[in-house]
């Protein structure tokens, strides 16, 4: 049988497999949740000989995973959002907050490498929230430790954008993030994936 697995922090695992629990897959799925992103290689290394799929939680995820082992064995992505589901998610935050600018906003799941989920299109230049630089194109202006401690540059990038009164809220993909936020005092939420978003991912 067609086997996927599904890595991920714990929560956004557990609301995974609340999802998936009661659809029936012609495939199996297994799942593995981590605590700290080293423990995703060991992961991968010691269950890639069982997978045909390996289906990460999010970008963050993905783009370490591909920088650390520079060649994943089965063919892999992640989940993603749906961009109106996201710019929902924005609308909904202004609405309630009508003082507040775009412009200051930061999302960590933002960068060049999924075109700014397509902001740009709609959104002059000066409107655009800030987005992770650790998801640029050319991911080789970074060092190797930079890459290997992603999460931890996502979050001093964040704390630096606080500090210098330039940010109000933060959109997080990742809970490990949204933990270290919460510890800073930084106003945040984090967006995990619809049901949509989880069960197209299958398919």
């Amino acid at each position: 049988m067609f086997n996927i697995g599904v890595i991920g922090p714990k929560e956004s695992i557990n609301n995974i497999k609340n999802i998936i629990e009661d659809l029936d897959f012609d495939f199996k799925v297994n799942t593995y949740s981590y605590d700290s992103l080293p423990e995703l290689i060991e992961i991968y290394r010691n269950n890639i000989k069982q997978w045909d799929y390996l289906l990460l939680s999010g970008i963050l995820l993905y783009v370490y995973l591909n920088h650390n082992l520079k060649k994943i064995e089965v063919p892999n992505d992640y989940i993603d959002l749906d961009d109106s589901y996201v710019y929902g998610k924005i609308i909904n935050y202004l609405l309630q907050n009508p003082s507040k600018d775009l412009s200051r906003l930061y999302f960590d799941f933002i960068g060049e490498i999924n075109n700014f989920i397509g902001l740009k299109n709609f959104i002059r230049s000066e409107q655009m929230p800030f987005n992770n630089s650790m998801l640029a194109l050319d991911i080789n202006k970074f060092s190797e430790s930079d890459l290997k401690q992603i999460h931890r540059g996502t979050i001093d990038e964040i704390k630096k954008l606080w500090d210098k009164n330039k940010i109000d809220y933060v959109f997080s993909r990742m809970p490990e993030i949204s933990e270290s936020l919460y510890h800073l005092g930084i106003p945040h939420q984090t967006i995990l994936p619809s049901k949509e978003n989880i069960i197209n991912s299958f398919h």
